[in-house]
């Protein structure tokens, strides 16, 4: 994660094998608010899935993640709706 006006690498992890870069977002997040105030988080397509925005507004943040091409509207199964808007949802 970097903070756009000053460049800073606020975290990063260095892993053995080349796990998918979507399951360290949450954590890297997560570190990243001991140091920061969060307020927006940009990522590329790759990054789009339930957790990842979920990780952001539980540091309040607004994730800003284009949507895939398979991307579709999906009801959320418990409540009907995530925060009175139709969840985004990818088919990956």
């Amino acid at each position: 994660m970097c903070v756009v006006r000053t460049s800073i690498a606020t975290d990063m992890e260095v892993t053995e094998t080349a796990p998918h870069d979507t399951r360290l977002f949450a954590s890297i997040v997560e570190t990243t608010v001991i140091s920061f105030q969060v307020q927006e988080a940009s990522a590329e397509q790759g990054y789009l899935s339930k957790h990842n925005p979920q990780a952001v507004d539980k540091v309040g943040g607004r994730a800003f993640i284009p949507f895939k091409v398979n991307s579709r509207a999906k009801r959320d199964t418990i409540s009907g709706t995530l925060g009175g808007r139709r969840s985004i949802t990818s088919t990956n």
